[in-house]
């Protein structure tokens, strides 16, 4: 059966995940890539409508099917707003999870054919972001807020993951397309670089602590993908988690706990579990169906946002679905998981941001 351009463009974040391990390989001559440097390769879904649309009168945000997770009023001025690309509107959205409320964010327009990263600093005064295509050899970095630098920094590679620091002076950004993957620190205001220990293998998209002083990171070495803790200042690296899998770390705002998903020695599905920044008290956050992926926690630590996948089994009376992932909320616990958006959206997390200048 014949595809449309629509549906051409629709790829979900795993099916991407699986085309862009397959290009590492036969450039670098070894496998897999972290699930984190896709997050919001959905941007390219909507291509079929996006032809449809005019600059001044785009398709409206997409509004979910269900309910969403009960929070307290106001509660976004702790939890921050959860920011994500609306594929078929090709729209950066933020989300209000406390009052339902969906609004685009102007100066942050996603680009056909590319993924989208952002990332914000804890005070929600500035965020980073880049539309980064897998085939691209130079990438742009673009700023919003206050203290954003004067122009767009431009970087040799494809970034396949940024992670902006605490006080947003620096971006952990990974490098891959036309280099051998790595680790880059990036000085926001001289645009500076410096190369960063990442290990044997892979890195994926990096996530700063609290204070600023380390990075959480996952490296696939050899089709093998494990949890890793980067000292900056020592440049020193330490593993400490290697259960199946293990990929898209992030850091909860407490400096305690990092969460990550990773499959289980039988095969299941992935799902978001949770270590200690030692190694220490590793354990299971999640067991619902969907498959998980890119976990972010909110602005309070109170909450987790991440992909969920919804799988369709090898026999079935249904159709294959192109499009079948949503992003999911749950408490920090990993209790009382809720979808708020719909599948058909293929959409991942790409931050949680206080409200800013940049959302005007």
């Amino acid at each position: 059966m014949s595809r449309t351009g629509q549906d051409v463009g629709a790829f979900s974040l795993a099916k991407a995940i699986r085309s862009v391990r397959k290009r590492i390989l036969g450039q670098h001559a070894v496998t897999g890539l972290t699930l984190l440097a896709l997050i919001s390769i959905a941007v390219a879904c909507g291509s079929g409508n996006a032809s449809k649309s005019t600059p001044t009168q785009r398709p409206s945000v997409v509004l979910p099917t269900v309910t969403l997770p009960a929070l307290p009023s106001g509660s976004a001025d702790q939890t921050g707003l959860l920011i994500y690309v609306d594929p078929i509107a090709q729209q950066t959205i933020s989300l209000n999870l406390s009052t339902g409320e969906r609004r685009v964010v102007p100066g942050i327009v996603p680009s056909a054919g590319a993924f989208m990263i952002a990332d914000c600093t804890d005070d929600g005064r500035l965020i980073a972001y880049t539309n980064s295509a897998i085939s691209q050899q130079a990438s742009t970095v673009s700023f919003l807020g206050e203290g954003a630098p004067g122009k767009s920094i431009e970087l040799k590679g494809s970034i396949q993951g940024m992670a902006l620091s605490p006080a947003g002076d620096r971006l952990a950004i990974t490098v891959g397309g036309i280099a051998v993957p790595h680790l880059e620190l990036l000085d926001v205001q001289s645009g500076a670089t410096t190369v960063l220990p990442s290990g044997k293998g892979i890195p994926g998209s990096a996530r700063w602590s609290p204070d600023g002083q380390r990075l959480v990171v996952d490296v696939n070495n050899n089709g093998i993908s494990d949890i890793y803790v980067l000292d900056v200042p020592a440049s020193s690296i330490s593993k400490i988690s290697s259960r199946p899998s293990a990929e898209t770390p992030d850091w909860s705002p407490d400096g305690r706990t990092i969460v990550f998903s990773a499959g289980d020695e039988r095969g299941g599905l992935p799902q978001i579990y949770a270590v200690d920044p030692d190694g220490k008290n590793e354990h299971k956050l999640t067991a619902s169906a969907p498959e998980k992926y890119s976990p972010r926690w909110s602005r309070d630590g109170s909450l987790i946002a991440y992909a969920g996948i919804v799988t369709v089994p090898v026999a079935s009376s249904r159709p294959a679905r192109l499009h079948n992932q949503a992003i999911w909320v749950a408490r920090a616990d990993g209790t009382n998981e809720l979808p708020v958006t719909d599948v058909k959206l293929d959409a991942a997390p790409l931050a949680w941001c206080l409200q800013g200048p940049w959302l005007q």
